[in-house]
């Protein structure tokens, strides 16, 4: 299970600097998009270390047969921080989990049953702001933060493009 985010640039009126240099950013994204991979990163591995998904709102605690079957271990997710996979793909950076049960802490499991047995149901625990609806919802912060990397990139090609027109 993963997110990904493209870069993506459009020519916007009145924009301010060289669109060649913003055209050379785009084509080299590679140390921005490196740059929001570590902020995608830290944000899942908050997500474990105060069990709240990406906007906030705290984890349902495992069940009391969860924690039995853990051997009486409530924090037994905390090993999945170690699952976390980033890779860069041309003008995107995913974020995921290598994990079987990553589908189910996002999304949950209202069906469950505990070995065939009486239900069970798995509540979702979100970590990757993606809503119910597979749609990406970056909370606000996260944006910003993303935004930020990305400005930063397109002003430093913007300052080299004018550094090699001199």
């Amino acid at each position: 299970m993963a997110i990904s985010i493209d870069l993506k640039v459009r020519q916007v009126a009145g924009a301010k600097g060289s669109l060649d240099a913003y055209g050379d950013a785009i084509r080299q994204p590679r140390p921005a998009l490196e740059e929001i991979g570590k902020i995608l990163r830290q944000n899942l591995t908050e997500r474990f270390q105060s069990n709240t998904d990406p906007w906030g709102k705290p984890w349902a605690p495992p069940s009391p047969v969860t924690i039995a079957l853990r051997g009486g271990e409530i924090d037994a997710d905390n090993d999945l921080v170690q699952r976390i996979v980033t890779r860069i793909e041309g003008t995107k950076v995913f974020i995921g989990l290598r994990s079987a049960v990553a589908r189910v802490r996002q999304y949950g499991a209202p069906r469950n049953r505990m070995f065939g047995g009486p239900s069970a149901p798995i509540p979702p625990r979100p970590m990757l702001p993606v809503r119910e609806t597979r749609r990406v919802d970056l909370p606000r912060d996260l944006l910003a933060r993303i935004m930020a990397v990305v400005r930063d990139s397109l002003r430093k090609a913007a300052r080299e493009g004018a550094r090699s027109t001199e």
